[in-house]
């Protein structure tokens, strides 16, 4: 789902009908899309036995919420996956060192 759709509800089909705006949930329908896909990314991941690459999933998954609440701010950015997560990551990084911010901004 095209990042201006969160933005701009109801723009995929302009002469739809009201009620369709009721039943689909747009955002709702990605956001469990994309969590069951990383579920199951992270379960074909684990069973390749790769120290290194579990690891990095495990890190990922216990930065998963400050990403997800640091990503809105870097989507403009190019290149938009990479530059996103990637300075997110570094922002959580950076805030999990400093203890008064990490209880304030994580909860940790």
């Amino acid at each position: 789902m095209p990042y201006w759709h969160r933005t701009l509800p109801h723009n995929l089909v302009q002469d739809a009908p009201g009620f369709l705006y009721i039943v689909w949930d747009y955002a709702g329908v990605v956001a469990i899309a994309g969590t069951l896909a990383v579920v199951d990314l992270s379960r074909r991941m684990s069973h390749l036995n790769l120290k290194s690459l579990n690891w990095s999933m495990v890190f990922l998954g216990s930065a998963s919420l400050g990403v997800y609440a640091m990503h809105i701010y870097f989507i403009p950015l190019r290149p938009q996956v990479v530059a996103t997560i990637l300075i997110s990551l570094l922002l959580y990084k950076l805030i999990s060192f400093v203890p008064v911010a990490r209880m304030f901004l994580l909860g940790k």
